[in-house]
């Protein structure tokens, strides 16, 4: 009876033993596969991780790749540059005075073309005012409005309207308080002057004298051309 228990107690001993072994085992097991698992994790965080990182440094990239081609491209810059370009275009489109003159001397000039050729055609105007803008290009005249439009010879004025109180003088001292056809006349010689001093002709010859046409002048100066009830001529 004695034997049987002891051996009982040996069984169960043994059965007890033997758990003992497989739960270690089992814990073994599972610490390894634990370690493994957080080993695989690190791993792809790590990765992961430097993905992220070349993506971040890749955006960094392209933002300074931007912004240099902002710096070197920029939007108000290239406006400006155009916008001067086309200013630039527009003033050499603009016509230069084919001579120099004062304020008194367009004053003069106007005055002038309103006295000889106020009442005719606007190539009337025009070949009057080219006539005195010839002289002044002519190296035989003086060099200015007023030198020409003042000059004597002989001891008289080639413009006999310049004489002191004369026409002239009492036309320039009207200028801009004209009424009526005089208004009228007048903002017609200015506009015919500009257009001669900027170059506009009313005839391919560069006359340097006009007078009332008379029957016979055409004889006397065969190169000359009338315009209206005015031959231009030069000598």
């Amino acid at each position: 009876m004695k034997i049987k228990i002891i051996t009982f107690v040996c069984m169960i001993l043994a059965g007890m033993m033997l758990s003992g072994s497989n739960s270690i085992a089992k814990a073994e097991e599972t610490a390894s596969s634990g370690t493994a698992i957080e080993a695989e994790y690190t791993e792809e965080g790590v990765e992961d991780a430097d993905e992220l990182s070349d993506d971040e440094d890749t955006e960094v990239e392209d933002e300074e790749e931007l912004d240099a081609d902002e710096e070197e491209t920029p939007l108000s810059k290239s406006y400006t540059k155009k916008t001067v370009t086309k200013a630039e275009k527009k003033a050499d489109k603009t016509p230069k005075s084919v001579i120099k003159y004062t304020d008194e001397e367009f004053k003069i000039l106007v005055c002038v073309t309103f006295l000889e050729a106020g009442n005719q055609s606007y190539k009337g105007k025009l070949a009057t005012a080219n006539a005195v803008i010839n002289r002044v290009l002519s190296k035989k005249f003086p060099n200015s409005i007023k030198g020409v439009i003042y000059q004597k010879y002989a001891g008289h004025y080639q413009f006999a309207l310049c004489a002191p109180g004369g026409k002239l003088d009492q036309t320039m001292k009207n200028y801009g308080k004209n009424k009526g056809w005089r208004n009228d006349y007048e903002k017609t010689c200015i506009e015919v002057c500009k257009d001669a001093l900027a170059g506009k002709t009313a005839t391919d010859r560069k006359y340097h004298f006009f007078r009332l046409y008379y029957k016979g002048i055409e004889n006397w100066k065969a190169d000359g051309v009338k315009i209206d009830d005015t031959y231009y001529y030069n000598y």
